[in-house]
């Protein structure tokens, strides 16, 4: 079941970033996407950080000074599992930027693949086939590093956490019924 439509908060200053990261740290999970830029650079160029606790929602501008740094913390927080769908990029963006290393990932296209939903599905249709919720996805090749950033895009963007919870809860009931969760965490951990 999808959770209730939560505002999307925009942290700007560090202490908020912090207090988000605290949150998330006792909770013990946190969801977490990015939107980059790494067209014509050496490395991706964070544009947008987009994290979501059980009950937050939240979006981070590091172009326009939000910082970074406590999330990248809780990358490599072993005591805190991130919740990502197909997060290679994002995670590369946290190694070279921040020089973090994950930890605890689930990846929520990854743990489909093994219960039979296809290890390749995009997000806006994993969400719809776990969850029966249609996502706006008409964002996909938006320029993330122009300013100002248009309440559609940080809509779409934040959209990419809003579900990652009740995903990741839902997958993990199925891949145990399934007795298959050895197997997932093997191929996490392998990644």
């Amino acid at each position: 079941m999808s959770p209730p439509e939560r505002t999307i908060e925009r942290l700007t200053s560090t202490a908020e970033v912090q207090a988000f990261a605290d949150e998330a740290r006792s909770e013990r999970r946190l969801a977490l996407d990015t939107e980059f830029l790494w067209e014509r650079t050496y490395a991706p160029i964070p544009c947008l950080v987009q994290v979501a606790t059980a009950d937050r929602l939240a979006v981070i501008d590091p172009l326009e000074g939000g910082d970074v740094g406590p999330i990248a913390q809780l990358v490599a927080d072993p005591e805190v599992e991130l919740l990502m769908h197909a997060p290679s990029g994002d995670l590369l963006l946290f190694a070279r930027r921040f020089a973090v290393r994950p930890v605890r990932v689930f990846d929520v296209q990854l743990v489909a693949g093994f219960i039979g939903l296809g290890s390749s599905l995009a997000y806006d249709r994993l969400v719809e086939r776990v969850l029966g919720v249609r996502l706006a996805h008409n964002e996909t090749f938006s320029n993330w590093s122009k300013r100002p950033l248009s309440p559609t895009q940080v809509a779409y963007a934040a959209d990419d956490v809003r579900h990652l919870h009740a995903i990741a809860d839902a997958l993990s009931i199925e891949i145990e019924a399934r007795g298959r969760t050895a197997w997932a965490q093997d191929e996490l951990d392998r990644r």
